[in-house]
């Protein structure tokens, strides 16, 4: 470093040691107390502050004014959703007792269309078989009762083909009473 350098860095150094002590003078502390108070008693500055804090209140205001315009929006919105749901809702009732009736209904009108009906297991399965003339022959020869071709609606086997087991006859007869008879 070069000494021109250095007598540079000293004198810098001892200047800033006077300001330092200049600036914690009890003179300088006094004269800077003065000087903010005046400042701070000046009508001028007190305008100023003022008009910032007004400024900023009326800007938080507007800030929160805008929220609370925002919230009534959304409140509105939410009351009009809450009864379109409460619609939907009472909707949604009558369609479910609607749908529970009607599943009452149509297990009451297959019950009744089962009225009918008689299954027979047991009986052995033959290719190419005529079910009511199978059910004829049975109820004739092993039941002991009298059916006739006529007293049968309809006939056929039910179920998936089992090599060991022969599926179950569906009959339908023509009326309540002939069913009646082999029961």
């Amino acid at each position: 470093m070069s000494r021109t350098t250095r007598a540079n860095q000293s004198c810098v150094s001892g200047i800033g040691d006077e300001l330092q002590k200049y600036f914690e003078s009890p003179g300088f502390i006094a004269t800077m107390k003065k000087v903010v108070v005046d400042v701070l008693k000046e009508e001028s500055f007190q305008q100023m502050i003022k008009d910032a804090v007004d400024s900023a209140v009326s800007k938080a205001v507007g800030n929160l004014n805008n929220k609370l315009v925002e919230v009534d929006s959304l409140a509105q919105r939410l009351n009009t959703m809450e009864e379109i749901v409460r619609g939907f809702e009472s909707k949604l009732l009558l369609v479910q007792n609607a749908s529970e009736s009607a599943l009452l209904k149509a297990n009451d009108n297959e019950q009744y269309s089962r009225k009918y009906n008689l299954r027979f297991v047991g009986i052995e399965e033959k290719t190419g078989e005529n079910c009511v003339d199978l059910i004829v022959t049975f109820c004739n020869e092993k039941l002991g009762v009298a059916v006739n071709v006529k007293d049968i609606d309809r006939a056929h086997r039910i179920g998936t083909k089992n090599a060991g087991k022969p599926r179950a006859i569906i009959v339908k007869f023509k009326d309540y009473n002939s069913k009646m008879i082999v029961c």
